[in-house]
Parts: C-alpha cells; sequence; structure tokens
C-alpha cells in the first residue's frame, strides 16, 4: 500500500485555517468534504450546494478539500486537507483525518457532508467522539463492493463501519444507486434517502437555429477512463458507416485514456470524424452544437449530470442502463436506453435518431420538458437541505 505522507499539498499552508461558522449569527454549520485533485459531477454538486446555500440565511456552508490541484475548486475552499488520493493506505487516510479532526475541533460544524469513498472514510475517522453529524452522499455505483479482491474486501469492511446503524446519514442520487449500495449497507437502509441530482435550468437551453446539420453531430461529455465506454462508443460509429451514416463525434473531456481513444479512432478510420475537445469551459455551446447526445457508459454512473445538462438543452439521448439513466429516460420518450458493453445496441441507437429527425426533435423536446419539471438544482438543494433540518 502507498503512504501519501510524502506528496503533502503545496495549498497545505491553508490547512487548519479555521472559522467558529456555528457561533455566527446562530446559523446551522455545514461543512462539505470532497477531493479537491479532480473536478468530476460531485465537485459539480459540492459547489451548487455551496451557491445554493448563500440564499438560506440559517444555513453557513463551507468546502472543505481534500488535497487539491483544482483552481476552480481552490477559490471556493475553506481549508485544504494535506491528501495525496492515496485511499488505499490507512496510513494516508488516518494522516488526513488527523488533520481534518483538528479542524472540526476547532470550528465546530454541525454536520460534515463527505461525497467520494476517501472523504467518507476521512470524514468519519474525524467525526469519532465529536459533536459533528456524518452525511454521506453516494455518487456512482462502483464494481469494489462486490470485488473478491483482498483491499476491497477491507474496503467494504471499512465501510460498514463508517455508515453505522447509530452514525452516518446516506444520500444516494438515483434509486439504483441506493439498491447498488444496499448488499453492503443492509443496515442503513431505513436512513438512505434518494435526492437526484439537479441542474441550473437557466444555463442550459436549446438552441434557436435547426439542428438539421449535415453531418450531423454527436457527442459525449466524460472523462476519459475506461468506465466511461467511449470505445464501445467508436466501435458504433464504425458500424453504422457500413450504412453510410458518418456523423461527427466531439468528446467534451480529459483524463488517462485519451491517447489511446486517439490510437483507437486512427485504427478503426475515423480519425478525421472524432474530436477530442479536453476540458470544455463553455458546456452550454458545447451541447448545443449536438445533434444527439450519448453516454456510453459500462460502470460507474450514479445520475450523470452530463444527461441531464444535454436533456435540458432540448437533444435526444442515447445512454446505456447504468446507474440512475433509466430513472431519467422513458424509452421512445426523453431518449434510448441500450445495454452496457454493447456497440451493436448503440450502433441500432444512433440509426434511429440519425435517420428520423422527427422522431429527434419529439424526444429533445420530452428531455427538456422532464428536466424542467423535476430537476432543477434549486428542488435538489432543497432536499438536502431539509435532510440537514431533519436528520436527527
Amino acid at each position: 500500500m502507498a503512504n501519501g505522507r510524502g506528496s503533502a499539498s503545496k495549498l497545505s499552508n491553508r490547512r487548519l485555517t479555521s472559522t467558529k461558522v456555528k457561533e455566527r449569527d446562530g446559523r446551522s454549520s455545514v461543512a462539505i468534504l470532497i477531493s479537491g485533485l479532480m473536478f468530476g459531477g460531485g465537485q459539480r454538486v459540492a459547489l451548487d450546494l455551496l451557491k445554493q446555500g448563500t440564499k438560506h440565511p440559517e444555513l453557513a456552508i463551507q468546502l472543505l478539500l481534500l488535497g487539491c490541484k483544482e483552481p476552480s475548486l481552490e477559490r471556493h475552499a475553506q481549508t485544504i486537507v494535506d491528501y495525496d488520493g492515496s485511499y488505499n493506505s490507512f496510513q494516508t487516510l488516518t494522516h488526513a483525518a488527523r488533520q481534518l479532526k483538528a479542524y472540526v475541533r476547532s470550528s465546530r460544524p454541525e454536520i460534515l457532508h463527505t461525497h467520494g469513498w476517501d472523504a467518507d472514510i476521512i470524514g468519519w475517522l474525524a467525526t469519532r467522539g465529536t459533536q459533528c453529524r456524518h452525511v454521506s452522499h453516494l455518487h456512482i455505483t462502483p464494481d469494489w463492493l462486490f470485488s473478491p479482491r483482498y483491499k476491497h474486501k477491507v474496503r467494504r469492511w471499512l465501510t460498514r463501519r463508517a455508515f453505522s446503524p447509530r452514525g452516518t446519514r446516506v444520500i444516494a442520487v438515483a434509486e439504483a444507486v441506493r439498491q447498488h449500495w444496499h448488499g453492503v449497507l443492509p443496515q442503513n437502509s431505513g436512513k438512505t434517502v434518494v435526492i437526484r441530482n439537479g441542474i441550473d435550468v437557466s444555463r442550459f437551453r436549446p438552441t434557436k437555429t435547426s439542428r438539421s446539420r449535415r453531418p450531423p453531430v454527436i457527442g459525449t461529455a466524460a472523462r476519459l477512463v475506461p468506465a466511461k465506454g467511449i470505445d464501445d462508443l467508436l466501435r458504433a460509429l464504425d458500424l453504422i458507416a457500413e450504412d453510410g451514416l458518418k456523423p461527427q463525434l466531439r468528446i467534451a473531456g480529459d483524463g488517462p485514456l485519451r491517447a489511446e481513444i486517439e490510437r483507437r479512432a486512427k485504427q478503426l478510420g475515423l480519425a478525421d470524424r472524432v474530436t477530442l475537445l479536453g476540458r470544455v469551459q463553455d458546456m452550454p455551446a458545447f451541447y448545443r452544437s449536438l445533434d444527439v447526445f450519448v453516454l456510453p457508459s459500462v460502470t460507474h454512473e450514479g445520475l450523470p449530470l452530463a444527461l441531464l445538462e444535454a436533456m435540458a438543452t432540448g437533444l435526444p439521448v442515447l445512454a446505456t442502463r447504468i446507474g440512475g439513466a433509466a430513472e431519467l429516460i422513458g424509452e421512445n420518450r426523453e431518449g434510448l436506453i441500450v445495454e452496457p458493453g454493447d456497440p451493436q445496441g448503440l450502433a441500432a441507437g444512433l440509426r434511429r435518431l440519425l435517420t428520423d429527425s422527427a422522431f429527434r426533435k419529439r424526444l429533445g423536446q420530452n428531455a427538456r420538458r422532464r428536466v424542467l419539471q423535476d430537476f432543477s438544482v434549486e428542488r435538489f438543494a432543497e432536499d438536502v437541505f431539509e435532510l440537514y433540518r431533519s436528520a436527527w
């Protein structure tokens, strides 16, 4: 196991910078803890809660980071715990937990709201023996919950200890996520609530111009990691080319598989039709540049924000049956659902969407309506804040 002590964050001089929020104006204090070593859906959710909290004068919400490599998170952080991401090292976890416990004792938040497994374990260790209550936010459906590997058995044991019957309250972002975790956390069934993600629907709007582009443009937004199934999408593009369908593919996101995806696209003869954009700053403009949005994930999904954003933009969506996707998309109503790891299924979905513009338009209109009705960030935040008020 790795030892995380040797890779202290360059920003660690800010750790233990404390504000005694509980004493300020009598407000209830909440500390949100999440990794600062990456930027994904969980980090977006944390920032949304921080922003929405400013509209609730009874709450004082602060952001705590486990390490930091993201300037977009750093400027919002109250404190940064020295952490390098080596979550397989118990020494690393306990080292971070000691720092966090000192902060909890100094700042005295009433609730610590953790996002991500490492934050859950560090948060649990840090709040033991304190009056601070623990809320965990489950965002994904990880494979390690059922893996026979020894290190994963240890992770499950630690998780059961952390999510004890009298301790942690749990939020799952979808019913599928709650069910996925149930086998590991059966004692928490009555304390796990489903609060589905929300987005700022005012930012993601349909384009005012026609989407009748030739060739059509499909897109996805994801970290470039195996769980996102980008290779399946490339194979699906190769399959539909046999029917004369040659859409452009735009991929928003970056990650360790970028070079491999570029190599694979070239191998399949798709290099001139596949554009890897890296991290995109203007995501609303990205979605408006598309005709179809595809989420080909094979594992590790919860309730994907990218899917919600694409739907709010009025795009027809094609997604795999992972996590809560099927809770968002009614088949032939807001989009199409296929099984994960099935390039032929993705190809069939793309054929239907690319050859029937009326069908695409109807799905896109239904998708936007669905998000507007049920998935605003205001609704999401209010549900979380209500849990804060009534959790214990």
